[in-house]
């Protein structure tokens, strides 16, 4: 798969379509977030070919840098589980998510500290982007953020939801497999593309709300 700021500008529009179609789908306000995922991830991927585009402009490159780092490490680890549980109807389900909710804040709050402190590189890999920053990569908080983002839905009582969750470990899995140097910019487009899943759990609570 090549990527490029064409791939990257193309998935985001078509994701902030996809997000905003779920957004004014969403049966009730409590599931709002979990609907604007998609929009989100369009953001994200929108910022991505900006920093495809920016590769030759220092200025333009650290903002749009930061930008996408702060959706890939520090917005995520939170969102998801966040979004997940507010629209979780079983109490218990509930309760649980709280606790993804509390190990993504922190996970969160790690990587946010070394984005203010720490300048992050970007450069071009195999077609992809490769952002460095040693403080990044280290396996005891990419353990929890993946908990954090990906078996957190895994515990909703809703099946899509089930889905995008197992989805999105897959493609994690295949990114690192495929992509390990260039990991962060590869899975982010493979889980901003299954966020349109996002889309067909709104649509069928449509039909059963």
């Amino acid at each position: 798969m090549c990527f490029s700021p064409v791939a990257s500008f193309v998935a985001g529009t078509v994701l902030c379509a996809v997000g905003g179609a779920s957004i004014r789908k969403s049966p009730t306000l409590r599931e709002v977030p979990f609907a604007a995922i998609p929009l989100l991830f369009g953001v994200q991927q929108l910022t991505e070919g900006i920093v495809w585009l920016s590769l030759d402009n220092p200025a333009v490159l650290q903002v749009a840098t930061f930008v996408f780092m702060l959706f890939s490490h520090v917005v995520w680890p939170i969102f998801i589980p966040l979004s997940v549980a507010l629209m979780e109807p079983v109490a218990w389900r509930r309760r649980f998510l709280y606790m993804f909710v509390g190990m993504g804040v922190v996970v969160s709050a790690y990587f946010l500290y070394f984005l203010a402190i720490e300048d992050v590189k970007t450069v071009v890999l195999n077609k992809s982007i490769l952002y460095v920053s040693p403080s990044f990569a280290v396996t005891f908080v990419l353990s929890p953020y993946s908990v954090a983002t990906c078996a957190s839905c895994l515990l909703s009582n809703y099946q899509y939801v089930n889905l995008f969750g197992i989805l999105t470990f897959l493609s994690a899995m295949a990114a690192y497999e495929f992509y390990d140097k260039t990991f962060v910019s590869v899975w982010c487009f493979f889980a901003a593309v299954l966020s349109v899943v996002v889309y067909l759990h709104v649509t069928r609570r449509v039909k059963t709300a």
